[in-house]
């Protein structure tokens, strides 16, 4: 039973990493047809790889030593030194882990744009990275991937929303796309801390245990 349960785990795990990929892979694919995106058409394959390859990286780093550690930290630091972790090691861990993998991300996309300067990492760009990871899900790898997803393409959405209304905004719609991203945190942090991947987990839920309410007991369960 131990191994068909291994087993269960991994394809389930497998599927889950599928649909973040496949998340990523149409997200670029409604981007390359955003004219402020134009150059990245002929970089869209080697940004999927890349993408799908941290996200692989990311979740089995989460099921390993190295994961149950972090999260026993973030938990309660205390009582993780006290079971014998060792909290500033793993905390430089996480630090050169996550600093190698904003370098990655930054070194794509100084060669897809051919130009790094300081004026492109402003405050604003701080600001969109961390309302990614509060609209996605804090503590999750497929939430941030939903989270990016979201955020990149919310000023698009509410642009083309805006176009169809018969009075032009100018200068005011841009705003009005900026002011979007400041919605979705307050909006998120006030109605779903947990971000977009609490939300699928709850639709998951309805349809593993639909269309019954409550989940199926299990044999061996009431012991």
């Amino acid at each position: 039973m131990k191994t068909l349960k291994a087993i269960y785990n991994f394809i389930v795990g497998d599927i889950i990493i599928l649909i973040g990929i496949i998340i990523i892979a149409i997200a670029l694919g409604l981007i390359a047809n955003i004219e402020a995106f134009a150059p990245l058409r002929v970089a869209i394959g080697p940004i999927l790889i890349v993408a799908a390859l941290v996200v692989m990286f990311a979740l089995n780093l989460s099921r390993t030593y190295i994961g149950r550690a972090w999260v026993a930290i973030r938990d309660r630091d205390i009582a993780a030194e006290t079971c014998g972790i060792n909290v500033p090691r793993y905390k430089l861990l996480a630090f050169t882990i996550s600093a190698a993998l904003a370098a990655l991300a930054g070194s794509l996309g100084a060669y897809f744009t051919t130009v790094v300067t300081v004026e492109e990492y402003t405050l604003e760009l701080a600001i969109v990275y961390l309302a990614m990871i509060i609209v996605g899900g804090m503590g999750s790898v497929i939430g941030s991937v939903l989270g990016a997803v979201f955020i990149t393409l919310l000023p698009f959405g509410v642009g083309r929303i805006f176009e169809a209304f018969p009075w032009q905004l100018g200068t005011t719609a841009f705003g009005i796309q900026q002011a979007a991203t400041g919605v979705a945190i307050i909006g998120f942090l006030l109605f779903e801390p947990d971000g977009l991947i609490e939300i699928y987990r709850r639709i998951a839920t309805y349809f593993e245990r639909w269309p019954f309410r409550y989940r199926e007991l299990r044999a061996g369960g009431s012991r």
